[in-house]
This record gives C-alpha cells, structure tokens and sequence, in this order.
C-alpha cells in the first residue's frame, strides 16, 4: 500500500504579519522573518500543516474579545461573522459569498482563508498569495507524482496543476497531426479562455482580451 501526500510552500504578499493573519495563516508554519521584506513563508502539507476550522476558532475568540465585542457563537462560521460584523463587513455580498460556499467540515483552503483575510485587515495590507506544491507516493506509480501553481491576488485567481501540460500536449498534437488546424486552434483559445477568467475584474479582462487579440493580430502580420 502506498502514501501518498502533498507539500506546498510559498509566500503571502503583505505589509506586515497581524493577528488576523497569525490567526487564519499559524497552521501553515507562517514565518514572518522569511523571506523578509514584504513576504511572510508559508507550508501546506497534508500529513500536518493544515488548518481545521475548530482550532482556527479558537485563534479567532481573542481577537473578537480584543475588540471589546462578545462572540456570537462558538462555531468559526459564528465568529467569523462577528469579526466580520467589527469590520462593518457583515453585510459585505463578498463575505457572504465566501462564508456560504465554505464547508465548515473540511480543513480550511488557503483561497477561503487569503479572502477572508483581503475583507478583515487589520493593518496587514495583504496583497497576493504565491504558492507551489506537489504530490508525492512512497511507490513510483503512474500519474502518482505532479506539481502546482497558486496565484491569488484582489485582481487575478491564477492556478494550474503539471498535468494541464501533459493534457494540453496530447490534444494539440492529435489535431496537428490531422491537419485539423481549426481543433488547434480551439484547444489553444479554450485554455487561454481559463487564463484570462482568472482576471476577477470584467471590465479589466474584456480589454486585455482586446488588447491580446491586437497583439496577436500584429505578430501575424508579415515582415
């Protein structure tokens, strides 16, 4: 029987490590001091550093009580929400959004945390978080093994896992070989169209598509 498992580490982009992020980030090794600058370390690995939503409730009742304001609630859906209700974001639809699509029985994920955190800053300034992972077996078996990408920012969701390239490469090739330049074509177009969704602002993602449509125009262009 093999183990399997995943390990990631990487960096939140921020001002400066506060109670909010100690408190939604300290399962994950959270370093302030490395790398140093504007970047706090951070691992995720699912044999240890994750995070379960009872002990991350338990970092979150000091800080509600910090603020002079009594919890309502044990849950850490209830005491979101009063910290929330501290940062007059109760009402927020993006915090709604992010709380009701959490399954509170589930370790939390870095993405609900990041947002979460973007809505109640403290003074931390969060900016972006950068990560890489990768999966892992004990025995060397096929399609066992891969890597990731995170990025996560206020205007772009970016991810990808290795096996995307792999994916990507058998379709692209199978209508290359037929000659079926149209099929390439989609297939190219549909993992671009991934891409650019990652751009969480409408207005901004229909003008960069206008403007890499124009740029493609251009490089088509002869000499």
């Amino acid at each position: 029987m093999s183990h399997n498992s995943y390990q990631a580490t990487g960096v939140l982009v921020l001002g400066k490590v506060t109670p909010v992020i100690e408190a939604l980030f300290s399962d994950f090794a959270l370093d302030a001091n490395d790398p140093g600058g504007d970047m706090a370390y951070i691992h995720q690995c699912s044999d240890s550093h994750e995070c379960q939503w009872d002990d991350l409730a338990e970092r979150l009742k000091p800080l509600i009580v910090a603020r002079g304001i009594t919890p309502e609630g044990e849950s850490a859906k209830d005491l979101l929400c009063t910290l929330a209700g501290a940062f007059d974001k109760a009402a927020d639809a993006s915090f709604t959004k992010i709380v009701d699509g959490i399954d509170f029985d589930n370790v939390a994920a870095l993405e609900d945390l990041f947002d979460l955190a973007m809505l109640l800053d403290d003074g931390h300034g969060l900016k972006a978080l950068n990560i890489e992972g990768c999966w892992s077996s004990s025995k060397p078996r096929l399609f066992e093994f891969g890597g990731s990408g995170r990025y996560r920012s206020r205007r772009l969701q970016l991810h990808s896992i290795s096996s995307n390239v792999a994916q990507l490469g058998a379709q692209l090739d199978k209508a290359l070989d037929s000659q079926d330049l149209g099929q390439a074509a989609q297939v190219v177009a549909t993992r671009f169209s991934e891409m650019l969704q990652g751009v969480t602002d409408e207005t901004l993602r229909i003008e960069l598509q206008r403007r890499i449509g124009e740029t493609l125009s251009a490089d088509a262009q002869p000499a």
